[in-house]
């Protein structure tokens, strides 16, 4: 991964990501979402050698994972789940700091980055529940990384390992494909600039490998009688329909409370971004932009969907804030700053006491 530049960086990444684990505990316990039993059932499923039964089995790493914690470690399959989805959250921390450094900010904005994603409203909520969300989040992330660290011609063939996390995330979490669409993106930006050698690196260790593992496994389910991505997809829209889960008000709500004071700082971020004038940098966020627009055709607008667009919003919100928090900005105070966005994200999780914003308001 891109070097974290001192032991400082990651004692503070570490332990804001303690921090979350302390506080998610505390008001919500071992938290079952609405989708969590079934992945528990997919856990129990498999203990008992049923693959390909319930309507998560297309994703199955939580499942085979969940297998192994529970047979070696005796956990029970929520403890397993949740367990896992600590060690995503350090990850995630750590991943995402990594990538702001690829990006080109500075150490402190990049810890500041990281502490602002681990502390969102969505990871408090849904992170550490007995869910799968913050593992697409965390394969984003990781997809994303691995792909800008390893293209190039010296390290073209370690473009594997993003294939690999990109695969993984397939499995585990929708929005774990975020980044396949991020390379997509990228690669048609930079289209009148990429040589024949460049396009050949990125079919033979991205495109082509994904397509293969991915066709490989959907036949798998498919010759199991298992439910693929599409038939959950079109289910959701037949269960969701007739809700005013994707109405302008639900949507403006939801994605404030995912990102509250984050928005006005990204805005701002782009202002300063438009007024660059280097074409790398745009076709970077341009494509992070890009990645994300799949969740606006999800059938429901929920914060731990929306999340995923951090990929884009929390860099924005770096750029708008970058002379703040490196301590150059007058006499505003760059703790100030850092720490109001932390501050109402986890005011609005404790007023909420663990549960849904959207319960505030009846």
């Amino acid at each position: 991964m891109e070097q974290i530049n001192s032991k400082k960086d990651i004692f503070v990444i570490l332990f804001t990501a303690l921090a979350v684990v302390a506080l998610s505990f505390f008001f919500s316990g071992v938290n079952m979402n609405i989708d969590g039993q079934s992945y528990v059932d997919q856990i129990t499923n498999f203990s008992n050698g049923n693959f390909f039964e319930g309507g998560r089995s297309f994703k199955p790493l939580y499942g085979l994972a969940g297998l192994f914690l529970t047979k070696i470690f005796f956990l029970t399959p929520e403890y397993s789940i949740v367990l896992m989805n600590v060690f995503f959250l350090f990850a995630l921390g750590l991943a995402f700091y990594s990538l702001l450094k690829k990006l080109e900010f500075d150490s402190a904005s990049a810890v500041w980055g990281s502490a602002w994603l681990i502390t969102g409203y969505p990871v408090l909520k849904y992170g550490l529940a007995v869910s799968t969300d913050i593992s697409g989040w965390f394969f984003a992330t990781l997809s994303v990384l691995l792909f800008l660290m390893f293209f190039d011609k010296i390290h073209g063939a370690k473009l594997a390992f993003a294939t690999l996390s990109i695969f993984l995330g397939a499995i585990s979490k929708e929005t774990g494909m975020a980044g396949l669409i991020f390379i997509l993106a990228w690669a048609v930006l930079k289209k009148p600039r990429l040589t024949w050698s460049e396009w050949g690196r990125l079919a033979g260790y991205i495109f082509i490998p994904f397509v293969v593992l991915y066709v490989f496994w959907v036949g798998v389910l498919y010759n199991n009688g298992a439910i693929t991505l599409v038939d959950f997809f079109k289910s959701n829209i037949s269960d969701y329909s007739a809700t005013n889960y994707r109405s302008f008000f639900y949507f403006i709500f939801v994605e404030l409370a995912t990102f509250g004071l984050l928005l006005p700082y990204a805005a701002f971020g782009l202002t300063r971004l438009l007024k660059k004038n280097d074409r790398n940098f745009y076709v970077l966020f341009l494509a992070l932009a890009i990645s994300v627009i799949p969740v606006f055709f999800w059938p429901i607008f929920i914060s731990r969907i929306l999340y995923i667009q951090f990929l884009v919003i929390l860099p924005l919100a770096l750029l708008g804030t970058s002379d703040v928090l490196k301590g150059s900005f007058g006499s505003v105070p760059k703790w100030a700053i850092g720490l109001l966005p932390v501050v109402l994200n986890v005011s609005l999780y404790i007023i909420s006491n663990g549960g849904s914003l959207f319960d505030l308001l009846k």
